[in-house]
């Protein structure tokens, strides 16, 4: 499994994905249309590059914060994530998209040129 670099577990009603954060080498993590509320806590030399956890039930991109090689993140529709202000600190971040949320500021994101891809009316 330390070669793994792409990783897709959507649409299977799945819960928990801590295992996920032992995967140091993974680039593209998909757990999009599940039903996971926590997001692992990744090694701070974690090699994750993509995510998209769509359509589950996250609370918290806090555990986000930090990683140096992320550089999209996808969550739209995870109806409890209020700020994304824990990614500012991801040095090569480009795009994060969380429509259907409750995200209302992205500046601190989009004062870095960061695209971020939101509802404020939602």
């Amino acid at each position: 499994l330390s070669k793994l670099k792409e990783l897709s577990i959507s649409n299977n009603a799945i819960t928990d994905i801590s295992i996920v954060s032992k995967l140091n080498g993974i680039q593209n993590l998909d757990f999009s249309y599940n039903q996971v509320e926590e997001l692992p806590e990744f090694s701070s030399d974690c090699a994750l590059v993509t995510i998209d956890g769509s359509y589950n039930l996250i609370q918290s991109l806090k555990p986000l914060t930090g990683l140096k090689n992320l550089n999209t993140v996808s969550m739209d529709y995870n109806e409890k994530i209020i700020s994304v202000e824990c990614l500012a600190n991801c040095p090569l971040l480009i795009s994060v998209n969380v429509f259907g949320t409750k995200v209302k500021d992205v500046s601190s994101l989009t004062d870095q040129s960061i695209v971020v891809n939101f509802d404020p009316t939602s």
